[in-house]
């Protein structure tokens, strides 16, 4: 995992104007996202993404972490957040080779590992899991 510059989110136009933004990969665009800004980004070692991206709202925030494929398809989506609950994204760090940790809306840390494949977690199927 190696820390990218290449994510965006923009407004969508023309006829996806409905979708509101939409993240964008260099000339590409992914996909609508409920994300006004993207936060941190990194590249996996199996060709995927991670994206963390923000409402941009510190007094009612939502985290939104997406772990795509290296087609930009999305393997699974996390978001973190409550009504009216302030949280800013904090000191993202690289812990272990498919690990971070992050402070968000709480103030111990998280921690998010990928799977390198699909792992049963809880009810479905999840690549991303927070403790």
């Amino acid at each position: 995992m190696r820390p990218i510059n290449s994510f965006h989110i923009v407004q969508a136009t023309g006829a996806d104007a409905a979708a509101g933004e939409v993240l964008r990969f260099g000339d590409r665009l992914i996909g609508p996202v409920p994300a006004r800004v993207v936060e941190a980004q990194f590249a996996l070692g199996d060709g995927g993404y991670l994206v963390f991206a923000t409402l941009d709202s510190p007094f009612e925030e939502e985290l939104t972490i997406l772990c795509l494929d290296p087609d930009f398809r999305e393997r699974d989506r996390v978001a973190i957040g409550a009504p009216y609950t302030p949280g800013l994204l904090q000191a993202v760090t690289q812990t272990g080779p498919a690990q971070l940790s992050f402070r968000f809306a709480r103030p111990d840390r998280w921690l998010l590992d990928v799977a390198p494949r699909r792992s049963w977690a809880g009810l479905g199927v999840k690549w991303l899991h927070l403790a």
